[in-house]
């Protein structure tokens, strides 16, 4: 898989090559429209997932430990809701994988 992401004035930001089974990270440091391009070069079909957050800076600098530890916690959060997500996708491919096998041994005998 191949993928790049592109800013708003169409510098590249990121470039991942040859990733498997990956996440992506990354923090805009411009407003504007960023690009996702991604590449498929296996014969296999590939699932991809969008998760945006859009954040804000505070004015009140007395809130910001506290918000800070809630952003924390938020993305360790998202991080186990991802990876649930990521283990049911994982599981439900291995047994479409599973159940052709058997169809095909079936076939074959």
């Amino acid at each position: 898989m191949l993928s790049k992401i592109k800013g708003p004035s169409g510098d590249q930001i990121h470039d991942f090559r040859d990733k498997i089974s990956d996440k992506i990270e990354f923090m805009a440091c411009q407003r504007g429209v960023h690009s996702f391009c991604f590449t498929n070069k296996s014969p296999y079909h590939e699932t991809i997932d969008f998760d945006v957050h859009v954040g804000h800076f505070s004015y009140y600098e007395h809130f910001r430990p506290l918000l800070d530890q809630t952003c924390k916690l938020e993305e360790a959060l998202y991080n186990i809701q991802f990876e649930q997500h990521w283990l049911e996708a994982q599981t439900e491919q291995r047994q479409a994988i599973g159940l052709f096998w058997i169809f095909l041994r079936s076939v074959l005998i």
